[in-house]
């Protein structure tokens, strides 16, 4: 098919476990050329939140597949589906996801050296944490102190 308009964007929500961005594309092309698809997913652990955008060649392509996609029951979950307009369409809605490495972040954090500065605004942190978590053990009616 060749995209004789403008490319037309739906939002689907409410997407079942395993149905990512293969799945989409695979599914969504039976109503027509599907351009992008992006599954929206955490930064931290990388796993989708439940919706995803997905970009087809032509608007009123996008249109009839929203409308006929909305409300469908799919592996115990009722999709979404809008039709996002063209002004709220972000250039990087279709960004490639770069997955951020936290845990290489953290050891390089953790082997800074423990200067005094650094000891006395963790000691603090920790001190405002126990006086919080004894507020809480207050009012639940237990005595404990951890000073």
């Amino acid at each position: 098919m060749v995209a004789n308009g403008e490319p037309g964007v739906i939002y689907i929500g409410h997407l079942p476990h395993g149905f990512y961005e293969n799945e989409l594309k695979g599914f969504f092309s039976q109503f027509g050329e599907v351009l992008k698809v992006r599954v929206a997913r955490s930064v931290k652990t990388f796993r989708p939140k439940g919706y995803a955008f997905v970009m087809f060649a032509n608007r009123e392509v996008a249109e009839i597949a929203c409308s006929a996609m909305d409300g469908y029951f799919m592996y115990n979950k009722i999709l979404v589906c809008k039709v996002v307009p063209p002004e709220k369409v972000h250039r990087k809605m279709f960004k490639r996801f770069v997955k951020i490495p936290w845990k290489k972040l953290e050891k390089t954090h953790r082997a800074l050296p423990l200067t005094e500065a650094r000891r006395k605004k963790l000691w603090s942190k920790q001190e405002r944490r126990n006086k919080e978590l004894e507020v809480k053990l207050k009012k639940l009616g237990v005595s404990f102190s951890l000073s």
